[in-house]
């Protein structure tokens, strides 16, 4: 089979799937791995797909949630760095809420047992890592998203709206220069915004990707927030609006 014909078979896929891992596209199309991520590359350079250690996905579906675990892999260091910040902020006997972001999950693996913590969170991926570790956890529950691995709706925000923390820690898709914390998804933005609501110290965790990006649904204002982490120095405009973590 021609080039050609195999990457019109690989964009098929992704605009049915939008985004997969090279092992599953290699099975379902029933090409060896080496040629998937070979065709892939040829798509990349094309600014046809976006690749990430065994992922793509289509560019045209950037701006929708991508999987957990190619969340997980992007700017991995910035968000180690950030997690590091974060953790420190959390004192013996706190309770948190944290949402379910990648970087709230590289702060529920620093999380330590011996400090008699309580955590809520919205995130089976945090609740898998504090489970092991015999934190005190709790679920929301609610409707399942598969891309993110989290819940959301109706059935999630009694539970958030019942409980008051003592800190939130949470994520975005992006920030504006004039202070908005804002995110792609309708879903996220509502649970993080009830979440904030509940917690005494609400704490943004933001890597320098997301600075002057902005997209439609609105989570939080600068005044909204008491803590600011991220991994460099933000820029001027943020400094001035937020109590900035270094």
């Amino acid at each position: 089979m021609l080039q050609f014909e195999r990457t019109g078979i690989l964009q098929e896929y992704l605009e049915k799937h939008h985004s997969a891992t090279v092992k599953q596209i290699a099975k379902d199309i029933h090409m060896s791995e080496t040629t998937v991520r070979r065709d892939l590359a040829y798509l990349e350079k094309q600014h046809i797909v976006r690749r990430s250690y065994g992922f793509a996905v289509l560019l045209k579906y950037q701006n929708n949630t991508l999987p957990f675990l190619l969340r997980m892999q992007d700017n991995r260091k910035e968000k180690n760095i950030i997690a590091q910040k974060a953790v420190g902020l959390v004192k013996t006997g706190d309770t948190l809420i944290m949402d379910e972001s990648s970087t709230t999950s590289l702060i529920a693996n620093l999380l330590d047992p011996s400090m008699d913590l309580t955590v809520f969170t919205t995130s089976l991926i945090i609740a898998n890592i504090l489970a092991e570790k015999r934190i005190r956890t709790y679920c929301t529950g609610g409707l399942i998203q598969s891309n993110t691995f989290s819940f959301s709706g109706k059935y999630a925000e009694p539970l958030i709206a019942s409980i008051y923390a003592d800190k939130c820690f949470f994520s975005s898709s992006g920030i504006m220069e004039n202070g908005i914390i804002c995110d792609k998804m309708e879903e996220s933005a509502s649970i993080n915004k009830l979440m904030l609501q509940h917690a005494e110290k609400k704490i943004y965790l933001c890597d320098h990707t997301k600075f002057n990006r902005s997209f439609p649904y609105l989570i939080a204002k600068a005044e909204d927030i008491d803590y600011f982490i991220s991994d460099s120095e933000p820029p001027e405009s943020y400094r001035k609006q937020f109590k900035i973590v270094l």
